[in-house]
C-alpha cells in the first residue's frame, strides 16, 4: 500500500538522512538509506572498544567526533577522514575473531577488524582502541536501529553560537523531518506505526540526551549549552530508560525497505 494512502496521515517529509559507518564519529548526509531487520546498511557497522571490552562512545570521549566514516558494502571498503582530507580507504578483513559486547539494550556479536585504524584511533584519543565490526549488518546502534527528529524541534532549541540553525548532527539521528505541525510533535507518535519510503517502522519513545550533544561536531567547541537549553525549553521528560533530558525519538523496524530524501512519513491510525 502506498505511503500516502488515505488510511494514513502524512505528518512530515524526510529533509535529511545522516549516517556514520563507525559509532562515535560524526554523521554524514546521504540521499538514501537501506533499512534491514538488523539496522541501516552502512550505518554503525563498526565500533571501537577498549581492552576491557568497553565500547568507545561520544559520552566517554569525543576525540573521534570530528572525523567522518563511510562504508560501502558492495566494495567492502572503509573510508575515514576529516573535512576534505581522507585518512583511510581500506578493505575490511573478514577473518578476525568474534566476541560478545554489551550495548545499552543487549549483548551483540562483533568481529575484530585489525588494520591501520587501531593505531590511528589510539593516538587520537590517547586510549588503546581496537575496531570491531558488527556481525549483524548495521547492528552497532545503542538501543534501536532507527532514530528521528524534526526541523521544528531543532528550531525550538535556538541557534548555534554563530547564529546559524542548530546543527542537526549534534543529535546523530538518521532521519530529520520537515513539514511537521509543531516542535516536539514526534513525541506524540509513540507506539504508532508509520510508512516512510518502502520501510514500515514503529515509532518508539523519546531519546535521552547525553553530554555528546554538547560538542559541536565540527570543532568540538562547547559554547552552546545544549542540555541546559533542552531543560529550559521543555524540561526533563520520561522514557523507556527513566527520567532525563529528551530530544528526538527511537523507531524499530517492522518491515525493511528504502528511505529517500523527500519521502513522506505517514502514520497509521492510532
Amino acid at each position: 500500500m502506498d505511503s500516502e494512502s488515505t488510511d494514513r496521515a502524512v505528518v512530515g517529509r524526510v529533509a535529511h538522512l545522516d549516517v556514520t559507518a563507525v559509532k562515535g564519529f560524526t554523521v554524514v548526509a546521504t540521499d538514501r538509506i537501506t533499512v534491514t531487520e538488523t539496522g541501516v546498511l552502512g550505518n554503525r557497522e563498526f565500533f571501537f572498544v577498549e581492552p576491557t571490552g568497553r565500547l568507545y562512545s561520544v559520552d566517554v570521549d569525543s576525540g573521534l567526533l570530528p572525523y567522518w566514516s563511510q562504508y560501502e558494502p558492495s566494495t567492502n571498503r572503509l573510508r575515514i577522514g576529516r573535512g576534505a582530507d581522507q585518512i583511510f580507504d581500506e578493505s575490511v578483513p573478514a577473518d578476525g575473531r568474534t566476541a560478545e559486547f554489551e550495548f545499552e539494550s543487549s549483548a551483540r556479536l562483533g568481529r575484530f577488524v585489525p588494520g591501520p585504524w587501531d593505531e590511528w584511533a589510539s593516538s587520537v584519543t590517547g586510549r588503546t582502541l581496537a575496531l570491531v565490526r558488527s556481525v549483524e549488518p548495521g547492528g552497532a546502534y545503542d538501543t534501536y536501529p532507527l532514530t528521528l527528529q524534526t526541523e521544528a524541534s531543532l528550531a525550538a532549541l535556538g541557534a548555534e553560537a554563530d547564529g546559524s540553525p542548530m546543527d542537526r548532527r549534534r543529535f546523530r539521528m538518521q532521519l530529520t523531518l520537515d513539514e511537521v505541525g509543531s516542535a516536539f510533535v514526534e513525541d506524540d507518535w509513540e507506539q504508532r506505526t508509520a510508512r516512510v519510503g518502502s520501510c514500515f517502522m514503529r515509532i518508539g519513545g523519546p531519546v535521552p540526551r547525553c553530554v555528546g550533544a554538547e560538542h559541536n561536531p565540527t570543532d568540538l567547541s562547547r559554547t552552546v549549552k545544549v542540555l541546559q537549553t533542552i531543560n529550559r525549553v521543555r524540561g526533563p521528560g520520561f522514557g523507556e530508560f527513566g527520567r532525563g533530558l529528551m530530544f528526538g525519538v527511537y523507531a524499530s523496524v517492522v518491515e525493511p525497505g528504502i528511505i529517500s530524501l523527500g519521502d513522506a512519513l505517514a502514520l497509521d491510525p492510532a
